[in-house]
């Protein structure tokens, strides 16, 4: 008796193996999402208080370069909050297409799971088939090797 194998086990290895790579690009991506929302929060965090020290100052009687000092600055991390957003939106969109690319490659990999599946499940009942023919050809000798001695 054959054994009999999956021929398709390279295709199957290559769809695991492409889905574990785009796991990996997700875990990636994530963490320089986590990395960016801090950044943005940091930044806010820093124009929030230098609008703060700008009202307190001008309270306190500040020259015009003081001033022109904390606008411009105030300006700059507004562009850089406005700048660090874009990314974050662009990693967002990054990770929601490897996020489609990956149930895609899920789907891939089942279907050839469950091929496989079928092939061992049908190898396994041509098996039990072949076994039992063999316990039917003993069984059957047996009778009739019983029947000939009683003759």
């Amino acid at each position: 008796m054959r054994a009999v194998r999956f021929t398709m086990n390279g295709v199957l290895n290559y769809r695991r193996l492409v889905e574990e790579g785009i796991q990996r690009d997700m875990a990636e991506t994530e963490k320089m999402i986590k990395t960016e929302e801090s950044r943005i929060s940091y930044l806010e965090a820093v124009h929030k208080e230098s609008m703060r020290e700008l009202k307190k100052k001008q309270e306190e009687d500040m020259s015009s370069l003081e001033i022109d000092i904390y606008y411009t600055f105030i300006a700059q991390t507004t562009k850089e909050i406005e700048k660090w957003k874009r990314v974050l939106n662009q990693l967002k969109n990054q990770y929601e297409i490897k996020k489609a690319e990956l149930i895609s490659a899920f789907k891939d990999k089942r279907i050839m799971e469950t091929m496989k599946e079928k092939m061992d499940e049908g190898y396994n009942n041509m098996i039990k088939k072949e076994d039992q023919k063999v316990l039917d050809e003993i069984s059957m000798g047996k009778y009739n090797h019983g029947r000939s001695s009683l003759k």
